[in-house]
């Protein structure tokens, strides 16, 4: 009940005591007179009426310091110092940078008038880690407030160099390079990080360093492309952190199977490589053409086992095989050229090795084939067909010799018993599901079809093998063969 007082004068400064004012809870607030002045229980302050809501007649609370540290998805405790902190005070978290509200606290204690203690709760509503500071805001029961101008600083949990998912393939050909992917993560206080794979596993052959999550190592070969899926987890090694900072991503590293892809079709072609790497490559020069019952000689031959390719579209050319008596062409790709086999005594374009003793009618190969034996820096090979059969149009002998293959000399009528095989050619197993079984290179057979005292009964060799299909270089007894160009990976 509001009583009013007539005397507009009340004097009370006789007394050294006070004035005891009207009181109740919030609840018990009567309505609105304006001017109206009376003691909260509730809130433990005075207030006044505007005659339509009551304000508290108080002090704000005031904030000195924060304290402590966060992360963005782990429950963690912040402690506020200052004064005026009422019972009842609740605890908000604002961006230290835009100071927009973030959060809430869902607890907050009073141990005094001048400490809080306020729990984030991020572990039921993580934030966001590109949040690096929090403000404070304390507001008392009388809703007078405070904000922080020192902030709290972010812990965050680690976080990962690579995108989750596919970190690449690993093709054969590039498995003994010891390739290496990125499983790491890193901590915006550079803080140390253990790796540890928490599901599946890396390639067989490869492991992971524990420290900086380096995946490396030679992977074992597979049948078929084989993709390894595995989980990778993130801590801190600080024994405390380690609990509340850790990340775990998914990543995986497929290892293919071997491929080969082969040009046999005479002509300019183009291959498509599909990282940037080494590779396998074998390249045969065209096989050069026989005639007068010569053989020609095989196309020159040359293996890369671990050629530099850069991812994207390489030309290429495939040698052609020569016409009747015309040496065949080169096949090149990358910096590589392989020589085409040489026609009835001619030589082939490769410009080593000898062209046999004076008088033989054999085409001859150039230096033995070796597979450590590199091609010269220029494209240029010491392999194939260097000269093509010969053949004799003097008094007796109408017969012509074997062309020169990859791997040996072809025979001479004199010393063949008839019959002039070519010169055998090269068996590359990389590739055995090309060429002649493996073959590349041969030599095409010579004949004595006409009149040989020696040899009456004189017919056709026997092409060098590594001969008879595109793609091989093969000499011939007539035309020779187109070469090729192989590509393992």
């Amino acid at each position: 009940m509001v009583t009013k007082v007539k005397n507009t004068n009340i004097d009370l400064s006789g007394s050294t005591d006070g004035t005891v004012m009207p009181k109740g809870s919030s609840g018990q607030r009567p309505s609105g007179t304006a001017g109206l002045l009376r003691y909260n229980t509730t809130t433990g302050n005075l207030e006044q009426s505007n005659g339509t809501d009551f304000q508290a007649i108080d002090l704000p609370p005031t904030i000195s310091g924060v304290s402590g540290t966060y992360n963005e998805d782990n429950n963690t405790t912040l402690t506020i110092t200052g004064a005026g902190f009422k019972t009842g005070a609740t605890v908000q978290f604002l961006n230290g940078s835009t100071d927009a509200l973030v959060a809430s606290s869902p607890v907050v204690t009073r141990n005094s008038s001048t400490e809080l203690t306020a729990e984030t709760g991020f572990d039921s509503s993580p934030i966001s880690a590109d949040i690096t500071t929090l403000k404070v805001r304390v507001i008392n029961p009388s809703g007078l407030s405070a904000t922080s101008v020192t902030t709290a600083s972010i812990l965050s949990d680690p976080t990962f160099n690579e995108a989750a998912g596919s970190l690449g393939t690993i093709y054969d050909s590039g498995r003994s390079a010891g390739v290496t992917f990125d499983a790491g993560a890193t901590t915006s206080d550079s803080t140390n990080i253990e790796h540890v794979i928490v599901s599946g596993g890396v390639p067989t052959g490869m492991t992971i360093n524990n420290e900086t999550g380096i995946v490396s190592g030679t992977p074992d070969a597979v049948g078929s492309d084989t993709a390894f899926n595995f989980t990778v987890r993130a801590s801190v090694e600080d024994q405390i952190d380690s609990t509340i900072r850790s990340a775990e991503r998914a990543f995986s590293i497929t290892i293919a199977a071997p491929t080969v892809e082969g040009f046999t079709t005479a002509g300019a072609d183009t291959f498509t490589a599909p990282f940037t790497g080494n590779y396998e490559v074998l390249l045969v020069g065209g096989g050069g053409g026989g005639g007068s019952a010569a053989g020609g000689g095989g196309g020159g031959i040359v293996y890369k086992s671990s050629h530099p390719l850069t991812a994207g579209s390489i030309p290429l050319t495939v040698g052609t095989g020569g016409s009747s008596s015309q040496a065949g062409t080169d096949t090149t790709f990358s910096n590589i050229t392989a020589r085409g086999g040489g026609s009835v005594n001619q030589n082939g374009g490769a410009n080593t090795g000898g062209m046999g003793p004076q008088g033989t009618q054999s085409g001859c190969n150039s230096t033995s084939y070796t597979s450590t034996q590199a091609n010269v820096a220029d494209g240029g090979t010491p392999y194939g067909g260097y000269r093509g059969g010969g053949y004799r149009d003097g008094h007796y002998f109408w017969g012509g010799g074997g062309g020169g293959g990859s791997g040996g000399n072809g025979e001479e009528p004199h010393g063949c018993g008839g019959t002039c095989d070519g010169g055998i050619g090269v068996n590359i197993t990389q590739f055995s599901t090309y060429g002649e079984s493996g073959y590349f290179g041969g030599g095409g057979n010579g004949s004595q079809q006409r009149y040989d005292p020696v040899n009456p009964n004189g017919g056709d060799g026997t092409d060098g093998l590594g001969n008879n299909a595109p793609g091989t270089g093969g000499g011939g007894s007539g035309g020779g063969f187109p070469g090729g160009v192989y590509i393992r990976y």
